[in-house]
């Protein structure tokens, strides 16, 4: 291509039309435009640089050696590496040839040249020192180096961007939705919210500080959402998003950063327990024990109360379990916990161990009293009702029903009855036992103390029909001693015999010696004495008696006055 300048130009040299041999490769510019692309083996030609054109008239001429061979490509990079807060000091470093000679690096901004730099130490880096940085700085940097000849300049670095913190736009919001803990494979949406203006906003969703995606709300919504489906294991970390205005290289600030917990499928589910097991005091103490995998790895464990984080430790002696101890319980320590555990990366965890409940005892709420109707051993087979009575105010209130301590019925009374009643019917061997009952009002996690407790005592088929009989077997003086002689079973157990006047228990022994019969003694007999007995027995099971004796009569006489 032949490029003829104005007259102006003919002085310099070398003379137009200019004529350029064949090595190496560069590019002619007029008016911005590219007309061609010449060779030249030597760069001993005249060449006006891209930052120092020749102004003619209306338009402009420059002639710019795009890349020469010999020189490598240079890099550029920001330290540090990140979004700049208006007024602070960033360096801009460039690397060119790695021979050692003299270079001149050039920064340039959108293209045009804003500084040069000489190392005449030999480095083959640079750096540019941006202090007190501005708005305006804000934008594209590349940068490029020479060597001895002034005219001949590698090509540009690959850009680099600046963004600077805009104080002007409000600080962005971040949340998950859901927002837990997500299962491998599941779907996941980031939303952020910005400025409240309704102008067209960009956002940028950010993954450890590193930009994974950008989206622009041209609908002018202050809101944007970044969806991540099927969730991978690599999916887990800190996320925060920024958002910007019109000009691309002005950022708000970060967001507060949320974590997105994965959970890892090769951890195995952990388990939870208390203790005591039991209801708790207020103001005592209670462990949490948490057990996690079996391998032995430095494990750090969560505890959790209704879903929130609310502690955490790492065995560092790789065990595989840990206590978390609650001391001083507070009526707000009652509720449901469960724990996580992870091994060494922090965002990949377990998924949750089966919940535990801590329920605590309310001291505002009043004991209890629980009784059987009817009020007697129960033949197998028949009905009992168990009888509650809780608070005296008119509030729903729900009661619990406890055998030997362990939970096994509960009821609501919404009609603000404070006495609820438990049906045990077609009563078994096994329903036999010691009951109590608790109540609680509005908070699920506070109970009242329990009730005194209740025995349901059951007769059981197996155990053979005792007998009773005094010794003497006739009248008894008022003042002397009568034994009355209850036999059992025949099979040779230790037994345990109990002596009823009226229906009503007085007495009981137990022979360790394996005996079948016993006797009790009534020493110096009283007019009150006087009355109908029976005797019942038991074997090992303290809650299965056998029916009655038939009963015998005891009559006392009084001396005549």
């Amino acid at each position: 291509m032949r490029l003829m300048p104005p007259p102006a130009l003919k002085a310099l040299r070398p003379q137009w039309p200019l004529r350029v041999p064949e090595e190496p490769d560069f590019k002619w510019f007029f008016g911005g435009r590219v007309f061609g692309r010449k060779k030249c083996n030597q760069g001993r030609i005249w060449v006006t640089s891209f930052e120092s054109f020749v102004s003619i008239a209306d338009y402009t001429v420059a002639i710019m050696g795009v890349f020469y061979p010999k020189l490598t490509k240079p890099s550029i990079k920001t330290r540090p590496n990140e979004q700049i807060p208006l007024g602070s000091n960033i360096s801009i470093a460039c690397q060119g040839a790695e021979d050692l000679e003299t270079l001149t690096f050039f920064l340039l901004k959108s293209g045009s040249l804003i500084a040069s730099r000489t190392e005449i130490s030999k480095k083959k880096t640079t750096e540019f020192l941006l202090s007190g940085v501005r708005l305006e700085d804000a934008g594209i940097y590349t940068c490029k180096y020479r060597k001895a000849d002034p005219h001949l300049w590698s090509q540009a670095s690959d850009p680099v961007e600046l963004v600077v913190t805009d104080p002007k736009l409000t600080k962005p919001s971040i949340k998950t939705r859901p927002n837990e803990q997500i299962p491998l494979g599941s779907n996941i949406t980031l939303e952020c919210q910005g400025a409240e203006d309704l102008e067209s906003l960009t956002f940028f969703l950010l993954k450890s500080g590193s930009l994974i995606a950008s989206r622009t709300e041209i609908s002018k919504k202050n809101t944007t959402e970044f969806l991540l489906s099927g969730v991978r294991l690599e999916d887990a970390g800190i996320y925060t998003c920024k958002y910007r205005k019109a000009d691309p290289h002005l950022w708000s600030q970060a967001s507060d950063p949320v974590e997105l917990v994965v959970t890892d499928p090769k951890l195995t589910k952990p388990s939870i327990k208390t203790r005591p097991n039991e209801q708790i005091p207020l103001g005592s103490n209670i462990t949490l024990e948490c057990q996690g995998a079996e391998d032995l790895e430095s494990l750090t464990f969560f505890l959790l109360k209704s879903g929130s984080l609310i502690a955490s430790r790492t065995e560092i002696s790789k065990k595989n379990t840990t206590e978390f101890l609650l001391s001083g319980v507070r009526l707000e320590d009652a509720g449901i916990y469960t724990c996580k555990y992870r091994k060494a990366d922090p965002h990949l965890w377990s998924q949750a161990s089966d919940p535990v409940e801590l329920v605590v005892t309310d001291p505002k709420l009043t004991k209890p009293s629980i009784k059987t109707r009817p009020n007697e051993q129960i033949p197998l087979g028949s009905n009992i009702t168990l009888e509650c009575q809780g608070a005296e105010d008119l509030e729903s209130l729900t009661f619990f029903l406890l055998k030997s301590g362990s939970l096994i019925a509960s009821r609501t009374e919404i009609s603000k009855k404070n006495t609820t009643e438990f049906l045990l019917s077609g009563v078994r061997l096994e329903d036999a036992g010691i009951y109590t009952c608790k109540y609680r009002k509005a908070d699920p996690h506070l109970w009242s103390q329990a009730s005194d407790p209740v025995e349901l005592v059951v007769t059981d088929p197996k155990l053979t029909k005792p007998s009773i009989k005094t010794r003497p077997n006739e009248q008894i003086p008022l003042g002397s001693n009568i034994t009355l002689e209850c036999q059992g079973a025949e099979d040779l157990e230790s037994l345990t015999f109990f002596l009823l006047k009226s229906g009503s228990l007085i007495a009981s022994r137990t022979e360790i010696s394996k005996k079948n019969t016993t006797e009790f003694l009534l020493s110096g007999v009283r007019l009150e004495d006087a009355g109908i007995y029976t005797c019942k027995y038991r074997k090992a099971n303290p809650h299965l008696w056998s029916q009655a004796s038939d009963p015998v009569e005891l009559v006392v006489t009084a001396p005549r006055t």
